[in-house]
């Protein structure tokens, strides 16, 4: 990933050679972004107290998946438009419709950190 496409509150996906909790190896979790630098991004993880940390070569990106579209919301914004995920073609796809002119996929959408900052562009609320 690239720092420069990440914010704080995203969802990532942390992949540690060890749990930092219990030491079983190959830990993958999703983390909320607390803190970006160039090589390092600040996190914690759900279920766990505390901050860790994740060198940017350990950070992924989630991708949009059926699970997401249950849990990501649709909205609205502006006076006209409104934005959605829906499965197309067997992979989930943000729809941007303005009222009665028609709808545009978003291809360049594929994961729920872009989501989310779409989410925040459109809106000028954080999606947490």
């Amino acid at each position: 990933m690239k720092v420069n496409e990440l914010r704080i509150r995203d969802y990532v996906t942390a992949i540690e050679r060890m749990n930092p909790c219990n030491g079983d190896k190959d830990w993958h979790e999703i983390v909320t972004v607390k803190s970006i630098d160039e090589e390092e991004i600040g996190h914690d993880a759900f279920g766990t107290l505390g901050n860790l940390s994740s060198s940017l070569s350990n950070i992924e990106p989630i991708l949009l998946t059926d699970e997401w579209l249950t849990k990501l919301p649709s909205f609205s914004f502006g006076e006209n438009f409104r934005c959605w995920l829906q499965k197309i073609d067997g992979e989930i796809k943000v729809v941007i419709e303005q009222y009665g002119e028609g709808e545009e996929i978003l291809e360049h959408i594929k994961y729920v950190h872009q989501y989310q900052n779409l989410y925040l562009d459109l809106t000028g609320y954080e999606l947490i």
